[in-house]
């Protein structure tokens, strides 16, 4: 079950049997019991109502004389303490109702809860104070000063540290028996918005007002407090604005942040690395939580949305099949039904998406190292030392392209042609084998066809690209190095090109004239792919990024920077919408809208080889050193409605406490 606290000051609870919205209105803040059986809430009028939500008649007031600002459980859910704009914090029996305790503050308490143990109480307000009372007569045991104003506090779970933040930058780490300080929580360059332990104790993590969050060892903290500040692991860079709140999910890998920048985002603890960015409310990201082990988060905004989403802490890809030893290519069939895939264990494998079942063994002498459909579903073509065609429906061999030497390159486009490339070049459309092969005059490193009209592109070693249509168009020295990448435009008007040079070239296809050169990569081009409308192109290159451009005008619209080593392709949907990268060991999902990241694609344990869309834009295929070729279902890739449908559909399933 989830509850929403909105601006109308109104709680809605949603479940998987709908949405009901509690009578009462007026609401300054919401708790759930520990066992998830009670519903306490806060009001204006100054009471505190806690509701048992299997049965909704049953209810325990429990009044103060002035409004209610905060309320929370004790650990077993016997106790309930709320602070008060009158400056006290009060602590009832849930039982009986009797008021256990009052504890004076100074000012309005706008935050306080139990220790682990339930037998103390910690109050904020808005000073430099953070004090720690006996839950059992309300006695102040101790206070705690923190520099500039306490913004947040976090007990360990073991009970024994107190850890507090606050607008000075620093935080503190206290002795919850005697406060006793034993560490500094440093290293942020603005006021920390909040401060908390992660499940077992042995990391905290801070946000701050400088866009930034932190993760730290206690026990170096510890370790660093006679000697000064330490203790940072990592620190998480990303979010545009305010941080303010972080969890940590329950293994510990993963840390969750909220942000005034409208988003939430998951990062790798140990690295610092960006797994996720959860994009889409309009407003700030007033509160994120883990759910579901951690495998999905809810968010709440100032937009009034409440959203679940997948979080990509878990394997996103699922496998499709095997090879025995590496796979090293893998491809959709035009309508998506089906998918081939090549390994260095000399075969070609085809398998029925939908089923998952392995439909045909295609046995070549030796390793194959790519692999594309020609003509539909009925016809593979693979590359092996020699170029072959096979007949799927048989698996039978129907040909072996005849070049007077291996063939290492190869090229098919949507209307079933063909070309391969060793050092020489032959051409074929279909089953049917290629009358002659030609030389270009260099050593062919890169292959491209164009699917409207069939004009063949080569890219050299030595920096040439020879476009053949008829005549032979020769664009010397085009590149200072090998040409590594080749694509035509979807009319075939611009040939795009990517060097060892790190340079991407777009020119045009009839003249040769060179349109642009479009420079920012620091490592060579591994990829280039035109969008659906031939006005972008995506480039991936060795330097870890991928970026986008904008044809027309050759200017760069958007960095693509998530991966921590090359990024050996980079292509579009087919509908336009987002891009897949094929990182080291990972592949990326991107908006290509906007650019932004949304969430990396893991399951493969070695260097990733493929990452392509099917036809239908909803289905990413990768295949991996690691001898898997695996699927993964996009969720988020759907229309609008289908959208709406699938966040009803999760919010109906989720349960949190």
């Amino acid at each position: 079950m989830v509850a929403a606290l909105g601006s109308d000051g109104r709680v809605r609870l949603r479940s998987g049997h709908g949405l009901r919205t509690l009578p009462r209105t007026g609401v300054t803040d919401i708790a759930f019991s520990p066992d998830g059986r009670e519903l306490a809430t806060s009001l204006r009028d100054g009471t505190v109502v806690v509701s048992w939500l299997a049965r909704a008649s049953r209810q325990r007031v429990l009044r103060s004389p002035r409004p209610a600002l905060t309320v929370s459980f004790s650990p077993d859910g016997r106790a309930l303490v709320g602070g008060n704009r009158d400056g006290k914090a009060r602590i009832w029996d849930i039982a009986t109702g009797r008021l256990r305790a009052v504890l004076p503050n100074r000012r309005p308490v706008r935050a306080a809860f139990f220790d682990p143990s339930g037998s103390s109480v910690v109050t904020l307000v808005r000073d430099s104070f953070a004090r720690v009372f006996s839950a059992s007569d309300g006695r102040l045991r101790f206070s705690v000063e923190q520099p500039g104003r306490v913004t947040s506090a976090a007990f360990s779970p073991n009970g024994k540290l107190l850890a507090t933040a606050g607008t000075g930058r620093t935080g503190n780490l206290w002795s919850a028996e005697d406060g006793r300080r034993v560490g500094v929580i440093g290293g942020a360059y603005g006021g920390l918005t909040s401060v908390t332990f992660s499940p077992s104790g042995a990391l905290l993590a801070t946000t701050s007002v400088d866009a930034v969050a932190r993760a730290y060892s206690v026990a170096a903290i510890e370790r660093a407090f006679s000697v000064g500040i330490g203790g940072r692991i990592a620190q998480f860079l990303g979010h545009s604005h305010f941080v303010t709140s972080a969890q940590f999910s329950p293994d510990e890998k993963f840390l969750l942040t909220a942000s005034t920048d409208t988003t939430a985002r998951v990062w790798e603890v140990a690295t610092g690395r960006q797994m996720a960015v959860l994009a889409g409310q309009h407003d700030a990201v007033t509160a994120a939580v883990f759910v579901a082990n951690g495998a999905h988060a809810v968010t709440a905004s100032l937009d009034g949305t409440l959203r679940i989403w997948d979080t990509g802490t878990r394997d996103q890809l699922r496998v499709l099949g095997r090879h025995r030893g590496e796979v090293t290519a893998a491809r959709f069939s035009p309508d998506g039904r089906f998918v081939v895939s090549t390994g260095a264990d000399g075969t070609a494998r085809i398998w029925n998406v939908r089923t998952r079942a392995l439909v045909r063994i295609l046995h070549a002498p030796n390793r194959l190292t790519d692999v594309q459909f020609a003509g539909g579903d009925r016809y593979v073509i693979t590359i092996g030392g020699h170029a072959r065609i096979w007949d799927t429906t048989t698996g039978r061999r129907v040909g072996v392209v005849s070049t007077p030497s291996s063939a290492s390159l190869l090229a098919v486009d949507s209307r079933g042609r063909f070309a391969v490339a060793g050092p020489e070049i032959a051409e074929g459309r279909g089953p049917r084998m290629p009358r002659s092969s030609f030389r270009t005059g260099f050593v062919p490193t890169s292959l491209a066809l164009s699917g409207a009209d069939g004009t063949l592109a080569v890219g050299g070693a030595n920096g040439t690209i020879n476009i053949y249509n008829g005549s032979v168009l020769r664009l010397e020295s085009a590149h200072r190095g090998a040409v590594t990448a080749l694509a035509f435009s979807p009319d075939g008007h611009v040939l795009a090109s990517g060097g060892r040079d790190a340079d991407v070239q777009l020119w045009d296809a009839r003249s040769g004239r060179r349109l642009h050169v479009l420079r920012g990569h620091k490592g060579g081009i591994t990829s280039v792919a035109f969008s659906p409308d031939g006005s972008l192109l995506v480039s991936g290159s060795l330097d870890a990024d991928a970026r986008m451009w904008e044809v027309a005008s050759g200017r760069m619209l958007h960095r693509l920077h998530a991966h921590f080593g090359l990024v050996r392709s980079a292509e579009f949907s087919p509908d336009g919408r987002w891009i897949v990268t094929a990182g080291p060991v990972t592949a990326g999902l991107w908006s290509a809208a906007t650019g932004e990241f949304l969430i990396f694609l893991r399951g493969h344990k070695r260097a990733l080889r493929t990452a392509v869309f099917a036809p239908d834009s909803r289905t990413v295929l990768t295949s991996g050193d690691d001898g898997t070729v695996r699927t993964y279902a996009c969720s988020v890739c759907g229309t609008r409605p289908e959208l709406i449908r699938l966040a009803e559909r999760r919010l109906a399933q989720t349960r949190t406490r």
